[in-house]
């Protein structure tokens, strides 16, 4: 096997594990030794990885975020894409089409 399959094996086995540390017990569960224990490598394979283990966290926060909203902001209106405009003597939220005043 390649030595960038064991890699991405390996990266994928410390997100396994500390999405399910996580799960369990929250941040005071996923220690950095918790972490390798559960994905059955050492400390030195997981610098080689990640630089924190908060950056393993994080990436396991973004991909859960991901997972529920790909675009988080997208689609959602902003200040300025979005006027107060009466129609009809009530008020109604528009978007603003690109050009218009």
């Amino acid at each position: 096997m390649a030595r960038y399959q064991v890699g991405l094996q390996t990266e994928a086995k410390i997100i396994d594990a500390t999405r399910s540390l996580l799960a369990e017990g929250g941040l005071e569960a996923a220690t950095l030794k918790a972490i390798c224990d559960r994905a059955e490598v050492r400390s030195g394979s997981f610098y080689n990885l990640f630089d924190s283990k908060e950056e393993a966290i994080i990436r396991v926060v973004r991909e859960s975020i991901d997972a529920v909203d790909p675009d988080p902001g997208g689609g959602v209106p902003t200040p300025s894409t979005t006027s107060w405009m009466p129609t009809s003597g009530s008020s109604r939220r528009t978007r603003n089409s690109p050009g218009s005043t």
